[in-house]
């Protein structure tokens, strides 16, 4: 799997390279990106997730992005965006959440490994994904954060599809955590983007996510392509995006972006140019990190 994931991301990069400008080749030349690093995630209900780290040059001031795939799907589509996200300066871990990818095995209570049936696959299992394998990634963010790879305090979540219901209501669970004294526990998503997004996974809502105020003050994009058979729940998702951000007079921080084309969330991804420019400058631009705008923290 991660061998071709590298092989994959190697062609991708080949095939779309653009000429860089002498100042740019200069930079690249400077700050040489490192290769992206196989991970395993251990959640704590016993899983074995499978990973991918690209680290940033930037150290502590690096935005960190946590790509979370859509249902049924995984991660081995978007090796393209993620090195795209790394050259921009972020931090980037992909993983395949339970019952996805090379993540579709556990041990049963007999101690023999099963693989998960997707089909079967209900919605305590998308609370299991929200519970464990979201704190999982972040839980390896946490460690990188510390050892000053990246700022845990300005997280993006980049979500494809049904991913965006993980990544919404993931949001209203990180928002609920305050800070205890000097200690922070949370709330450190600070942007949501949004590729193709649905409404609804195995009975699961984006709206409980969305809904709460404070995941609807963060910077969001939403991009999908207009003759998508996903279109729908994204322009519905866009809608009332709107009405809640001019509610609370933050209408500046949504970007929607519908491009020409009916792919989804993986072709919007590695086809669509527009798309992809709109992700890498709002990760680029939307979560600044300085001392006083999410500064990097050390973490219990």
């Amino acid at each position: 799997m991660y061998r071709s994931f590298f092989h994959v991301l190697t062609i991708a990069l080949v095939l779309t390279a653009t000429v860089p400008s002498p100042a740019e080749a200069q930079v690249k030349k400077d700050q040489k990106l490192e290769d992206p690093v196989p991970v395993t995630l251990h959640t704590k209900d016993n899983l074995d997730l499978t990973a991918v780290y690209l680290k940033s040059n930037r150290g502590k001031e690096a935005v960190p992005v946590l790509l979370i795939h859509e249902w049924e799907g995984q991660m081995s589509p978007y090796p393209k965006l993620c090195r795209a996200l790394q050259q921009a300066g972020c931090a980037v871990l992909a993983m395949d959440y339970r019952g996805h990818g090379r993540s579709n095995k556990f041990i049963n209570a007999r101690g023999k490994e099963e693989t998960f049936k997707l089909k079967t696959m209900n919605r305590r299992d998308v609370d299991a994904i929200m519970r464990a394998d979201m704190e999982s990634a972040k839980r390896f963010l946490k460690e990188k954060n510390n050892a000053g790879e990246l700022n845990l305090n300005a997280l993006i979540l980049l979500s494809i599809g049904d991913g965006a219901v993980l990544s919404a209501n993931w949001t209203k669970v990180d928002w609920s955590f305050p800070s205890v004294g000097s200690r922070k526990q949370g709330q450190d998503v600070k942007g949501l983007i949004m590729v193709a997004p649905k409404r609804i996974l195995k009975g699961v809502t984006i709206d409980t996510g969305l809904n709460d105020p404070r995941v609807a003050m963060l910077p969001m994009l939403i991009t999908y392509a207009k003759e998508s058979p996903d279109a729908g729940d994204a322009e519905r998702i866009a809608s009332r995006m709107e009405a809640i951000k001019r509610r609370f007079k933050r209408e500046d921080s949504l970007q929607v972006v519908a491009v020409s084309g009916g792919g989804g969330g993986p072709a919007l991804m590695n086809q669509s140019q527009s798309a992809i420019r709109a992700v890498i400058e709002f990760a680029k631009t939307q979560v600044p990190v300085s001392e006083q705008e999410n500064p990097w923290i050390e973490r219990p």
